[in-house]
């Protein structure tokens, strides 16, 4: 993701709205994951997995949180 930034034209607001749709969901499913049976704690890494890589980092936290 940080190379992606890196290559945009508009680097600063890029990394800006991927960190806050990341931060929204990790969230969304803090709030309302105990309706789809699991739930991400907010903690440090969480919280610097979902502003650095977005809402990606975040479905997958969900999908393995799932699972194990």
């Amino acid at each position: 993701m940080l190379i992606w930034y890196d290559r945009r034209r508009h680097r600063l607001r890029s990394f800006l709205a991927g960190a806050v749709s990341g931060l929204a969901a990790l969230m969304l499913v803090n709030i309302f994951g105990g309706y789809i049976g699991t739930s991400l704690h907010l903690n440090l890494f969480n919280l610097c997995g979902s502003a650095v890589l977005g809402v990606p980092f975040v479905v997958c936290m969900t999908v393995l949180s799932c699972f194990l």
